[in-house]
């Protein structure tokens, strides 16, 4: 029997790529453009992180875009995402602090 493969759901994936250079960034922008079924990308230089939505397999996505880009790429995961939130919230406060203890 032969089984029917299903297209991925329509979702919305967040990967973590190694990006230190606007050249990664632009590798990886190259690579989305050229994949089928994405529908909208989200590529952060910044934050090193890539937010993809449409009907993409995420572990596909992660192969290619190490395989295109030549940089490191896996799966966000929540524990990653609270890491991030809590860094920029400890941004925040250490930048209120040496602004306030400037004036």
């Amino acid at each position: 029997m032969f089984k029917s493969k299903r297209p991925p759901e329509f979702q919305t994936v967040i990967v973590k790529v190694d990006m230190r250079t606007e050249s990664c960034s632009k590798k990886v922008v190259k690579c989305l453009q050229a994949m089928e079924n994405v529908e909208e990308y989200d590529v952060n230089l910044a934050e090193k992180k890539v937010t993809v939505t449409g009907r993409v397999d995420p572990k596909k996505l992660v192969k290619r875009l190490e395989r295109k880009s030549g940089r490191h790429a896996e799966l966000w995961t929540e524990r990653s995402l609270a890491s991030l939130s809590s860094r920029k919230s400890w941004r925040y406060r250490l930048v209120t602090t040496i602004m306030y203890n400037l004036n």
